[in-house]
Formats: structure tokens, sequence, C-alpha cells
């Protein structure tokens, strides 16, 4: 999907401190590792602790989050606090939290998470930390002093301190603003002082400290901080727990997984701002920032079944960006960022005609998507054809969703059965959507374009033993490519011929070629080509798995499409949810927390293994 290399979280947090290892690294998702545990019952339906290493901490609507490595050099666990509107730059550090002794020698420190409250202990006290709002956060310790470590020197922006008093005014000369951080940080009990770099918090005389961060967009407006933290955290128990059991069900077996999602799917939600038009959830809060133009689609669907206007917004907030003269849209979108480069798949008819099973959107919202739905269409039509044979291409691997493909190792540009299908689904869903406006015309068209799209991807596309992906102009294709990518036509289901079905449906029951003990493999392994961390060139990836899941329902091909959703979620609830899985051994790879895989584990779960 995105051509960069990430190594899951731990790749964030060495950006910043150079020094942070990812020991630990391997823990369940589910529960930390039992030293790590601290009891936290939060209310009946949220009662788990998460893993903080591989899930940030975060809440409902916040572009901050707090991650969790381990410290080679300080020898503990270390919490890295981080601004999500500045990308994926390691200029994102606000700065990195560590308890001291009164040496100020770092403690040793382990951390646990509630979807509410993120808790460390030491051998002499606690921390504890909680968002009173997206903007808010609080940090507060019982019997230990606190450091905050970041690049605070060197900002033009800064207010300047005097005798360990930060002064904002006469009134406020308990905060202190770092302006190009947009940060301010209030001290409502212990003494601050600051040297090279550092903040140094010491306890006061009740022993505590408690120091609230906001984040601020324009400027910080003055205020006191007064609400406790048992108001707060009573009120985030409940605000969390309404969202939790609203949450698509599961059997027994995936319930643990469930509440992991649940929490993913709420705390990665950005509130509008900047680019972010709507209520978007973010692929992750610890690397992958952004949300990007397929991904949205499948985390629409995850929320489809609890909360819908919720998930049309979702499906929708990539076209709030729309190019109004190609009808383009762009990469991804994060606040202060937006990629219009390359382009992604047109899965967005497809995911219509599922979201629509769970939502029906009032008739405004129905035209409002019709018509940005058809300058989508249009775009591949008319802007990617370049050798105008009615078969749209890829000009780049990214274009496709599938970065590094092998069926892309000829060249670029590409035309394949992959985007003909996905078309032939979005002009079938724009002829429904014409009907139910009363444009009949529209509608006929729509479908007269649909039936053609068809009869050109099985007449170009099909080699009598599979569907291939070729290089415009030139037609060449790979030989040696064994790529999952050639399967996903099985998305058009009983519309393809019976022979071009069984032979697909055949290939994908294989064990071994591209079905795995934990999924399908995105390049079989038995491929020359397959790479076990190669991204699209052999890990297991859940929108894919979701897709192919999909065409063989709609093929009649039930058991089969559960068996394999049941390998998916079993390898989600022993390695998480990671961006894409090793093949053979099911291990998580990349970014360790993100959410297309979370939300494809609901559709899963709740569709076909109940």
């Amino acid at each position: 999907m995105k051509k960069e290399v990430v190594f899951g979280t731990i790749f964030l947090m060495v950006a910043f401190c150079g020094r942070l290892s990812s020991k630990n690294s391997h823990i369940n998702s589910f529960s930390c590792d039992n030293n790590l545990q601290v009891s936290a019952a939060i209310s009946k339906t949220s009662d788990f602790t998460f893993n903080l290493y591989k899930n940030p901490f975060s809440c409902f609507g916040s572009h901050m989050s707090l991650l969790c490595s381990y410290d080679d050099v300080l020898g503990t666990d270390s919490l890295i606090l981080t601004d999500l509107t500045k990308g994926r730059e390691a200029d994102k550090l606000l700065f990195q939290i560590n308890p001291v002794n009164v040496n100020n020698k770092h403690e040793k420190v382990h951390y646990t998470a509630t979807p509410i409250e993120l808790r460390g202990k030491t051998k002499d006290g606690n921390i504890s930390i909680f968002f009173e709002s997206p903007q808010v956060l609080h940090i507060c310790s019982d019997n230990l002093d606190l450091q905050f470590s970041g690049r605070f020197e060197g900002n033009a922006y800064s207010f300047p301190f005097q005798e360990d008093v930060f002064h904002l005014n006469g009134q406020y000369n308990n905060t202190f603003i770092v302006r190009d951080k947009g940060i301010a940080i209030t001290v409502k009990s212990g003494i601050l002082s600051y040297n090279n770099n550092c903040f140094l918090l010491k306890k006061d005389s009740k022993r505590k400290i408690e120091v609230v961060v906001e984040q601020y967009f324009g400027d910080w407006i003055p205020k006191h901080y007064t609400t406790s933290k048992e108001i707060i955290l009573d009120r985030l128990k409940k605000e969390y727990s309404e969202w939790e059991n609203k949450i698509a069900s599961v059997s027994p077996e995936y319930e643990e997984g469930r509440k992991l999602a649940s929490y993913m799917s709420w705390s990665c939600m950005y509130e509008p701002r900047g680019n972010i038009t709507r209520y978007g959830m973010s692929m992750s809060k610890g690397f992958m920032l952004y949300i990007w133009s397929w991904d949205h689609c499948f985390n629409a669907l995850g929320l489809s079944y609890s909360h819908p206007k919720l998930s049309w917004d979702q499906f929708m907030i990539m076209f709030d960006h729309q190019d109004n003269r190609t009808g383009a849209l762009p990469d991804y979108i994060g606040a202060n960022n937006k990629l219009w480069t390359v382009k992604k798949p047109p899965i967005h008819g497809w995911t219509l005609s599922l979201l629509l099973q769970q939502y029906v959107p009032e008739k405004d919202k129905l035209e409002e998507v019709y018509n940005k739905l058809s300058n989508w269409t249009n775009y591949w039509l008319n802007c990617r054809d370049d050798d105008g044979n009615g078969l749209p291409q890829y000009y780049h691997g990214m274009d496709s969703g599938w970065d590094n493909g092998t069926c892309f190792d000829v060249g670029m540009p590409a035309e394949g059965p992959d985007l003909a299908a996905f078309l032939v689904l979005q002009m079938e869903v724009l002829s429904d959507l014409a009907e139910k406006l009363s444009d009949s015309l529209a509608a006929k068209k729509w479908n007269e374009c649909s039936k053609t799209m068809l009869d050109r991807l099985i007449k170009e596309f099909w080699n009598g033993e599979k569907f291939i992906t070729r290089r415009t102009g030139t037609h060449e294709v790979n030989p040696n490519s064994q790529s999952l990518m050639s399967y996903l036509p099985i998305v058009l289901g009983k519309r393809l011929p019976k022979n071009i079905r069984e032979k697909m449906i055949s290939d994908l029951k294989k064990e071994g070629f591209l079905l795995t003990p934990y999924g399908l493999a995105s390049e079989s392994p038995k491929s020359l080509l397959y790479e076990s961390d190669g991204y699209w060139r052999g890990p297991i990836w859940a929108p894919t798995t979701l897709i192919v899941i999909d065409g063989l329902k709609q093929c009649g091909e039930v058991e089969l499409a559960k068996e394999i959703a049941k390998r998916f979620c079993d390898t989600c609830m022993k390695s998480g949810f990671a961006e894409n899985f090793d093949a053979l051994t099911g291990e998580a790879l990349r970014d360790v927390s993100y959410t297309w895989t979370s939300s494809v584990f609901l559709v899963l779960a709740h569709e076909y293994l109940k």
C-alpha cells in the first residue's frame, strides 16, 4: 500500500531518541507481560489492558498520542508524547517523559494502559496519565519527580523564563508556552525548573505532581484546569463503555480481539482539523498517521454495524478533497498534509454497496455520493487510459495499493484485472444509485459501461489459467509472478463465467499456494519472488483478505470464505492488528497497530464467524 519501509511503532521512537529499542515488542497485544500488569478494571465492558509497546495511548478526537518503548541507555521503559498534526517527521516529538529519583537519575518504571488511563509504577511511586479532552492531557505522579526532555531550546517562539518561573503574564505565571510545538504546559502542583532541554518537576509538600499539557491551534487561551481526576475518569469511563458496547458483536473466542479493535477505532479518531474535515479515523497513531484513500473504506465498513453515521463520514472524508477538474482523490490526507502524486484503487463502489446494507442515507446524501462517485469513476475512464483501449491503468504500484507487487516488475504503467473489476462494480453501483434517484438514462448508461468493462476484462486479462496484469503498450507480463492480485476479480462473483470462477476457487483452496495456516499470502510462498517481509511480495494483508472473502461468498463458496476468515482472525488474535503478517509464521510486520486490520477483523468475526 505505502512505499515507506516501516518497522512498526518502534521506528518512530528510534527517529525521536536514537536509542530506544524494541525490547518486549513480541508481547501479545491483548495483555501486557506479567511483570507489566497493574490491576485496572475500568468497567464491566472495558476491563482489559493493552500493550503500550504496540498500541499508542490516545483518545477519541485527539491529535496527540503517547508511545512506549524500552530505552537501552536508561535501562527502563520510556514514554514519548507526540504531535500527530506534524505528519511522520521527527519534529512531531513533543517531549519524552521519565520519572527521576532525588539525584535526578532515571527510575525504572513499568507502564500499562487501559482505554482511559495510562499508569506507571516504580519502586517508590506511581504515574497516572489521562486525557480530559482531545486537546488536554493530565500527567500526575505520586511520590515521584518527573523529567520532560525534548528540543525546547533554539526556539525563537518560546517565552523566556527567569528564576525558574515561566512567564506568560502576571496572572498565569505557572504556564509555559512552546509556540512552535503548539503546546501549553501548566503546573497545577509541583515545582518546575529547566536545564539543558529538560523540564524538571519536583514533588510538592504533599509529594504530588500534576501537570496539564494543552495542544492548541491558533493561540492558547489562558485558563484554569479545575475538574478533578475522579470526575474526568468517571466521564471517560461512561463514554468509552458506551462506545465499546455498540461495536460489532463477535463470538466469545474473539471477544478479546473485539475489545482491542474497539479501543483502536475509538482512540485513532481525529477531530476535524485542517484537512481533516470530519471526524476521521487514522490508520495508526503510531507511525502511519494519515488517512489513505482506500484504507478509509475498510474503517467505514468496520464502523457500519455500530456507528452508521460516523461510518458514512469515514467513507466521505476523502471525497471532501476531490479535485473538481478531474474527479481524482488524493493519495492521503493529514491535518497539515495531502499527497496527490499517486492515487489508490477505486474500491469505493464495492464499499458503498456494503455500507448501504447497514445504513440508508437521506436523499441529499445519496445525490452527493452519486455525483462524487461518478466523477471518481470518470477520472479513471478519462485520465488513465493512455492507449485508448478502454482499460484504465496504474502509473505506479502505489496507485493499486500493491506498492511493490510482483505483477509490476516488468515496468509501468500497467493495466490489470483488479482495476477493471473494481470499475465494473463501481459502475454497477452507480447504475443502482441513478435508479434510486429516478435518472433512468444515467442508470442505463452506467449499466452498459459496466457490462462493456466486464467483457474487456475477461477478453484481455484471462489467459486460460489466471488473470494477468500487463505493461501498457508492450503487454509484457511477469511470468514468475504468483500474486494474489490476479485473484482479486473473484470479487465479481457470479458475474464471471463459471469456468473462470471454478479455476480461481480451485487455486484459492490449494494449501501452500496462496492459502497458508494464517491466511492468504500476497505472493505465493512457492514463488521465486516470495519475500517473508516483502510488503506486497508475500505477507498477509487485511484489505485483500476481505475483498477475496466477499467474492467467494458471492460465488457461493461460503465455507471456504469462513475458513479463510477464521485463519485471518486467529492470526489477529495471536499477533495483534498489524499492518501485515508473515504468511508462514503469522508474525506481525511493519506498523504493529493498524486500523484497517482491526476493522476487517470486526467485519469478518461479525459476519462470518458468529
